[in-house]
This record gives structure tokens, sequence and C-alpha cells, in this order.
């Protein structure tokens, strides 16, 4: 397994050294020009100034150029940089103009440069000489006699140099490049260049199919591994991910993996290949700015965020102990263990919600100017969509919120207990910011939107018997004046009692709540301390009264009962007849017309 590690790491070797390889031209951006270098040359004028080392760094990335213009705009006092125009060839770029030079734009100037030195490529002639003529005004770079460019003040003020230091360094990097295209050029350094390349491109071919081998190991031993090494993920008590689903994100990680490690080993074999011939280092160079450029720029912003970092995680640790101490007031209130005045232990979860999302708004409100995009426009785009979309869609939202806070500041109800709203009869099972949930009777959970309950009519059956008190009970019962009122006091009482539930301290008792037509009203009212099981007593209590009213012989025939009675029996069922039960005789009398006229 060690063998192919040490393989990649000779590759990678080779890669880096073949991108480098062949890649000694000057350029603006890195080079340490002398007078010493020149002079061994018949290129400097005879009557130069005394020699010194001369060092110039150029920035020629346009981003840093952008971000320079916008600095100047932001500061007065700030140089304004003037962008160049390059001279580039074979892809190439040797250095830069920066000024018009009579009706010539720097445009014009660099197309002139680029042709004329095209056209010595061309002859593929060794440069004998290259000369530097300093004026009054200009400073000319001549091959021969020919004039190749010539350098302005301004030119040089953009590089911070003189005429002449600007116009010496080049002519090094003009000279530095014929010459080394020309030695490029040879078809032995070609062809050893195009072995070079070949024999990279063998070792990519056979790392590049030792990965796949590898990869596709890793990914045949994963199934056999996941009863064994791969456990779930869990949070507690709760499966977060099952052992099968994180064997199938390790399988997808792996894919993955190979396919950014032979991405990046194909990368770098473009740009080493590229990098060994003089026509294509350009391209090279470009594939290297793509990956170092935002590389750099990342790692740059990381570290001027390391400040904010740190008074981020101040802000968080502090709010952090802040949060705890505010559970631990609210969870003794809760408790009972700490009481304030007027302040209700009900109320000590919905106050420790709202204290929590006030505490975590106003660290977010704190945290929020250190983080990156505190000033991005993308960061104010997506906050005024949020804006637009919580305006347009939370009218019903913080209705049901700000009901779901009445509800519980008014301690309507709590969780558990027995509630009456409109005609659901039911249980709480909880309560949210939006909903109230309801169990039925029937078992039926029914949920309803706090705004709803807010405005409807609450009954709770739980409230008093929580207090220490009892629930009343009642049913009504209508029965015929024959029978005295005495006696169906007694006889409802009894029923009363009778029933499972039922307290006899305090004791049931009735009320007559009306005289009709054809019979009285009357209530009987039962104490309980058992409201949840209201629909079964209530069930048993009417089973009851029908059951003492017919052992005392009282028929029950209203409030609506109509009867053709042939032989005066009466409606109590049999078994609670006497055994010598007789029914009273119907007594008919007939008369005819005369005894009526009589």
């Amino acid at each position: 397994m060690l063998r192919p590690f040490f393989q990649i790491l000779i590759l990678c070797l080779g890669l880096f050294s073949g991108s480098m390889f062949g890649q000694t031209t000057p350029n603006l951006a890195q080079n340490n020009i002398t007078n010493d270098s020149l002079a061994s040359s018949d290129t400097l004028k005879k009557d130069a100034p005394p020699k010194k080392d001369t060092t110039v760094v150029v920035i020629s990335s346009s981003a840093f150029e952008d971000s320079l213009a916008l600095e100047a705009l932001a500061d007065t006092t700030a140089e304004i940089v003037i962008q160049g125009s390059p001279i580039i060839l074979k892809g190439q770029k040797l250095f830069s103009l920066y000024s018009n030079l009579g009706d010539f734009t720097k445009d014009d100037r660099s197309a002139r440069v680029e042709k004329l030195l095209n056209e010595l490529l061309a002859e593929n002639k060794a440069i004998d000489s290259i000369k530097i003529i300093n004026g009054q005004t200009l400073t000319t770079i001549r091959v021969g006699n020919e004039v190749i460019v010539s350098i302005t003040n301004d030119d040089a003020k953009q590089q911070n140099l003189s005429r002449l230091e600007l116009a010496e360094i080049n002519a090094r990097i003009i000279k530095d490049f014929f010459e080394e295209y020309q030695e490029e050029s040879d078809f032995y350094s070609i062809l050893l260049r195009i072995g070079f390349a070949i024999i990279l491109l063998i070792l990519l071919v056979y790392i590049w199919k030792w990965l796949s081998n590898f990869f596709n190991f890793i990914a045949d031993q994963i199934p056999e591994l996941k009863n064994r090494f791969i456990p779930s993920i869990r949070f507690k008590n709760i499966e977060l991910l099952s052992s099968e689903r994180v064997s199938e994100g390790l399988a997808l990680f792996t894919r993955l993996l190979s396919i950014f490690i032979k991405f990046t080993l194909l990368y770098s074999y473009l740009t080493a290949v590229f990098g060994l011939f003089l026509w294509t280092r350009g391209l090279a160079q470009t594939l290297i700015d793509l990956v170092m450029t935002p590389a750099a720029e990342i790692t740059t912003g990381v570290i001027n965020f390391l400040p904010n970092l740190i008074t981020i995680v101040v802000i968080i640790i502090i709010f952090k102990y802040v949060l705890n101490f505010a559970d631990l007031i609210f969870d003794n209130i809760a408790k009972g263990e700490l009481k304030i005045s007027g302040f209700y232990q009900e109320w000590a979860d919905p106050t420790r919600k709202i204290t929590k999302f006030g505490i975590v708004l106003t660290a977010v409100i704190l945290i929020h100017p250190y983080t990156p995009f505190a000033d991005s426009l993308a960061a104010q785009g997506i906050t005024i969509f949020l804006g637009i979309l919580f305006a347009l869609g939370s009218t019903t939202a913080i209705s049901n919120i700000i009901a779901s806070l009445m509800l519980n500041y008014t301690r309507t109800f709590k969780s558990g207990d027995r509630i009456k709203i409109e005609d659901i009869v039911g249980d709480i099972v909880e309560k949210t910011l939006l909903v109230t949930k309801i169990r039925t009777i029937k078992n039926e959970e029914v949920s309803l939107p706090n705004s709803k309950v807010i405005n409807s009519n609450i009954i709770n059956y739980s409230e008093i018997v929580r207090r220490g008190g009892t629930l009343i009970l009642h049913a009504e019962i209508t029965i015929g004046y024959e029978v005295s009122w005495q006696r169906i006091h007694d006889c409802l009482i009894k029923a009363a009692l009778k029933t499972d539930r039922v307290l006899n301290d305090p004791q049931p008792y009735v009320l007559q709540t009306g005289l009709r037509d054809y019979y009285p009203i009357y209530q009987i009212n039962a104490h309980t301390k058992d409201p949840k099981r209201a629909a079964t007593i209530y069930s048993n209590l009417y089973s009851n009264i029908q059951d003492v009213f017919n052992e005392a012989g009282i028929e029950i025939l209203s409030p609506s009962y109509q009867v053709n009675r042939v032989d005066n029996t009466t409606t109590i069922p049999k078994n609670y007849r006497p055994q010598d039960y007789q029914s009273n005789p119907i007594n008919l009398r007939v008369e005819n017309d005369a005894d009526r006229s009589s």
C-alpha cells in the first residue's frame, strides 16, 4: 500500500518541477534587474549613470487594480494607478506600456512593439546588439538600428522608476526572452520536452488506474463493514442516521473524493505540460492563477476575519451563559422553588421562550456586523426578500402567536385539562405557538388555530378540581303532576348516590327549574372530582334514574309520551312489578240516544 503512495509523491514532485521547467523568463511581477547584468553585454550606453541594484514589483492582477481604483475614489490622497497595455509575445507577457505617444495610443504602441518583435522572431536570428538611447523626453530601446520601443516619462512614473531604469529592465526582458525562445525552439529541446510530457502521461495513466482500483476496493468494502464497524448516528435516544444511511454517505464521499483527486491530478498534468513549452506557458500560468488567486483571496479573507471571529466567539460564550442563567431562573419558578409576587408558575415556560428569543435575537444583532457578509449586497437582497415574505404571509401566524401568549398569560387551560370549545369536548394534548391540539372523548385529535380558540367560549372542567373544588354534573327529568315532588327528589338523590364517582359529600341535590303545562322540570345535581369521566358518569346516572324510578313505581311519561291503552297495564318493566300485579279494569259506559235525551 505504501509503494503507490511514494509513486504519487514522486509524480507530484515531477509535475511541480515540470511546471517550473524552462520558466526563467523575467517578467514585471518578479525580477531583480541590475546594471551589472547589462554591463556584460553590448547594450548599455557608455554614459549611463552610476550603477545600482534595482528591484521592481508590479502587480498585474486586475482584481487588485480594481481595488486600488476603489480605494483611490474613497481616499483623495491615493494615487490612481493606470492600467497598462500589455505586450504579449507567444502567449507570454513581457511588459506593459501606460501612456500615449503623439497620435499613438498605448494600445497602438503595444501592437507595434508586438509586430516588430514577432518579425525578429520570424527571422530566427540571435540578437547581437540591444541599445538604450536616453533622450530629453524619451528613452528608446533599439535592436540594431531598429527602434523597438520608446519609454515615456508617464511609463516610468507608473513603475516608480526613471526612464533609463525602466528601459534597462525592459531591454533585459526582451534579450532573455529571445535567448530562451531560440533555445526552446531547438529541435532537440522540443523533442526532449515532448518525451518528458509522454513520461508524465504514462505516470498519469498508471496512477489513475491505481486510484480507480483503490477507491473501487474501498467502495466494495463499505457494505461488508456496515454491520460490524459502521454504527448508527444517534443523539440521546433518537436515531438521526441509520447505519445503512451512513454507509451510503461514506460510499458517496468515496466517489466524490476519487473524482476530486483525479481532477486535481489531471489539472496538475495539464499545467505541467503547458509549462514545458514557451508557446503554451502563458496558458499554464493561467491555469495556476485560476487556482492560486481564489486560494490566496480565501486565505487572506480568513486571516483578516480572525479578529472578528474571536469577537463572535466571545459574544456567543457570553450569551450562552446568559441563556443558562435564564433557564435556571425559570426552572426554579416552574418548580415553585422561586416565587415572585403576581407571577404564576404557569407563566414560567412561555416567559422563558420569549426571554430566550429576545436574548438570541440580541446576540444575532451584535454578531451580524462582524460577519463576512454584513455589507454584502447578496445578504441585503436576501434580507429584503425574507422581509417581504414575512410581511405578506405572517399576518395569520402573528395573530396565532399573540393568541397563544394571551392563552398562556390568562391561564385559560393547561395541558391535560378537559375543556369544551364550541361543540368540541376533549383533553388538551399540546399547546404550540400556532395551534392548540385537543383529543376528544372519541379519541379524535382536533387542531384549532389559537386565534380561533381565543375568540371562542371556553369551558374548563378541570380548573375547579385542580383548585380543590368539585365539578357539578346535572341532568333534567320531567314527571307528571300526579307524583309528589318529595318522592321525585328522593328518587333522584338516590339514583345519584348509586352512581360511581359521584361524591356523597357534598351530597347531591335537586332543583325544580320550571313548571310546564303538563309536568314540572326536576334537575339533579351531583358532585365529582373526575371531570374526564363525565360521559361515563352521565351514562351511569341516567341508568340509575330509570332503575330507581321503576323500583318506586313511578312512570316516566314525559316530556312526550303517548299511548292508547287497551288493558290499562303500566309501562313499568315486568321485573319491577309486584308478583300479584293486575292491571285495573277499564270501565266503559254505553249511552244511547234515548238516554242522552233524558
